[in-house]
Order: C-alpha cells, then structure tokens, then sequence
C-alpha cells in the first residue's frame, strides 16, 4: 500500500468518533502531518463535521490545505452505471498542534 493510500480515511456509515479517532492516532502516534479525508453521497456532511470537530476539539491550527468536489461513477450489481457526489478533504495538523 503506497503512503498516500495509508494517510487518507475513508468515511462511511460509522460514528464520527471513530473516524476523528484514526486521525488523532494519525496524528499523534504515526507522525503524519497531513490526512485526506474521503467520502461520497451522504456521508460528505459527516466528512466535514469530522474536520471541524478536529479543528474545535483538538488541533485549534488545522489547516484546510486542499478540497476536490468531483463525481465518481459507480456500477450496481446490475451492471448499471451512477454517477455520485464525492469529496476529497486534505488536513494538515499545523505547526503549533499540541500533541495529546
């Protein structure tokens, strides 16, 4: 698995803590200074919520350091083709984080 694949969290149907959670290990015990976070559909809402908790909770100098608004096309099982909503949101923890 490449870097870039290890430091990016997909989100899904999960509880937002448990996303925040991998971030802050992350974070702090993995020494990444930049995530990408992921998502499609309706969970782009807790995407966002997730960095602003970051942002609210535990790093106050989070830094949005890029945001990608595409579409992917997913097949069923039909064969059928549908395009979805996608966001792609890459942190960077700042200089000043504190570590927890």
């Amino acid at each position: 698995m490449s870097e870039k694949q290890q430091n990016t969290i997909y989100i899904g149907k999960k509880p937002l803590m448990n996303y925040a959670l991998i971030a802050i290990r992350f974070f702090n015990y993995e020494n990444v200074d930049e995530i990408k976070i992921r998502a499609r559909g309706s969970n782009i809402c807790k995407a966002v919520d997730m960095v602003e908790y970051l942002r609210n909770m535990y790093y106050k100098d989070l830094i949005l350091k890029d945001l990608n608004i595409f579409e992917e096309e997913v097949s069923d099982e039909k064969g059928n083709i549908k395009k979805i909503s996608s966001i792609e949101i890459t942190i960077n923890k700042g200089k000043n984080a504190p570590v927890i």
